[in-house]
């Protein structure tokens, strides 16, 4: 396992990391394929009144699991049970995945309630509600 010393991480150590982590996230056993759908901009027909959105698709493979019980009692009421986990490789999108994407893994289709990039950038965090 990789150690982060103190200060400033070096390039080595986080060339290191981004291994891991990109192998984890890539795992054949462990990983799950997805396609994650975000809006990206919105037209507006004034002549008819509609707007359509926009959306980019990014296929991916990540890593989801379920929500530990603490964390939906610790959410307040903003997590439920079966609300999924989704981590995904941040090099893999050229916009940050948004609350309102979707992320589809199989069948299953999940709205994104929360989307956080981690500290070294190397992934993102979804929580997904199944839609």
């Amino acid at each position: 396992m990789n150690t982060i010393g103190t200060g400033t991480l070096h390039t080595v150590q986080k060339a290191a990391i981004t291994a891991d982590v990109a192998a984890l996230l890539q795992d054949t056993v462990t990983a799950t394929s997805v396609v994650v759908d975000s809006v990206t901009a919105a037209s507006f027909d004034a002549a008819r009144g509609t707007s359509a959105p926009s959306t980019a698709q990014v296929s991916t493979t990540g890593w989801m699991s379920d929500l530990a019980l603490r964390e939906i009692v610790e959410s307040g009421g903003a997590y439920q049970a079966g609300d999924r986990r989704l981590l995904v490789p941040s090099a893999d999108f050229t916009t940050a995945p948004e609350v309102g994407a979707t992320f589809r893994a199989g069948s299953d289709r999940y709205a994104v309630l929360t989307s956080e990039l981690d500290p070294l950038g190397l992934f993102y965090e979804l929580i997904g509600r199944r839609t």
